[in-house]
């Protein structure tokens, strides 16, 4: 899957969370651009799991290790 295709389903997955139209890019964060609040952020994150089927560490800080950052985010689902 390349970039652009997670990317678009990220967007997808993201607007379907916070319930409005989104544009991200690779360098986007979605933090730090106020995108996602703490608890828009873990549905946000369950869906991206559901929809990848790929499971994110449960014994670190999403938001510290950057998973909020698109680019880390893209490179995650890819790996």
């Amino acid at each position: 899957m390349s970039d652009t295709d997670i990317l678009a389903q990220l967007a997808a997955i993201l607007e379907k969370v916070v319930k409005k139209p989104v544009q991200i890019t690779l360098d986007t964060d979605m933090i730090e651009e106020g995108i996602l609040d703490s608890l828009d952020g873990m549905v946000f994150m369950l869906e991206v799991e559901q929809a990848f089927g790929k499971a994110f560490p449960e014994d670190i800080d999403l938001v510290g290790e950057g998973y909020y950052r698109v680019r880390k985010l893209v490179g995650h689902l890819k790996g």
